[in-house]
């Protein structure tokens, strides 16, 4: 089957960038897109100073190319298109109404998304946008995180699984696991309840934020960060954004209902703006 030869990366905040490292790691051009040039170019300064490095080498930043959303006649080589936007349903459904008007026929969809169902996403698209479309969703950081969830849905082709899966696991060695069409898939639907869980938890029994973090990371197998230190690196609005999705698609009787409000201490974070390591700003 057809290797990808070249992709395209819509969004250049820290998860889109470091999908374009990845596959600039690879050897894959890639073509990173956002709204404005002095996101792109701090994106791209970022890539140099990123700790751990995003970049095996950095003369790869070479193969990744810029683009302004609207310029889409930079797709026509591209054979893979990722989106890689905020985690808002309707702003997602937006971009797929103009990518359907110019992408190339031969070029194939997916969206990072961590938890927005497949269904949700193309519920306005056409049937070969469809049949194109499905969710790879990469984990922070992409260069060393090997786990990636693959959702497809019902009018998802053959062709594009295989060639996608492939991609993943070939050319950028990831590990792909294939997940249902619910709310959070595997990964989400455990992980932001244990993340929430913890938290408020540790508020409630006085627990301090040093303290929860040794308690929740290695001892438990989860993530040496421990949970505020993974809210940290996530970054509070991705997970207040991920908890509003949970909100409205799970049912009110599901178990995870009672944590997915946030804790009044990273409501007032996220109003000061102090939403974690991707700004530079720490989030609890």
């Amino acid at each position: 089957m057809q290797p990808i030869n070249q992709v395209a990366v819509i969004g250049a905040g820290v998860m889109g960038s470091g999908i374009a490292a990845q596959f600039a790691n690879a050897g894959i051009p890639v073509v990173l897109y956002e709204q404005h040039q002095q996101i792109l170019d701090r994106a791209l300064e970022g890539l140099l100073s990123r700790k751990p490095a995003a970049l095996m080498d950095p003369s790869s930043l070479g193969l990744i190319q810029t683009a302004l959303v609207g310029d889409w006649q930079k797709l026509t080589p591209c054979d893979w298109v990722i989106e890689v936007i905020v985690e808002d349903l309707e702003a997602k459904r937006k971009l797929y109404a103009k990518l359907e008007a110019h992408l190339p026929s031969h070029c194939l969809v997916s969206s990072n998304t961590s938890g927005i169902l497949w269904s949700e996403l193309t519920k306005n698209c056409g049937t070969e946008f469809k049949r194109r479309f499905a969710i790879t969703h990469f984990f922070n950081p992409p260069r060393y995180m090997q786990l990636l969830e693959f959702v497809k849905g019902p009018d998802t082709d053959a062709e594009t699984t295989q060639r996608l899966i492939d991609c993943c696991e070939q050319q950028l060695g990831k590990t792909v696991v294939i997940a249902e069409d619910t709310p959070g898939f595997i990964a989400n639907r455990i992980g932001i309840f244990s993340i929430l869980n913890g938290i408020q938890l540790a508020i409630k029994k006085n627990i301090k934020i040093e303290e929860a973090d040794a308690i929740t990371g290695r001892p438990l197998g989860m993530p040496k960060t421990g949970v505020f230190g993974l809210a940290d690196l996530i970054g509070l609005d991705t997970i207040a954004l991920i908890a509003r999705n949970f909100r409205t698609q799970l049912a009110k009787y599901d178990y995870a209902q009672p944590v997915l409000g946030m804790p009044d201490l990273m409501e007032i974070m996220l109003r000061k703006g102090a939403i974690g390591r991707k700004i530079g700003r720490k989030g609890p």
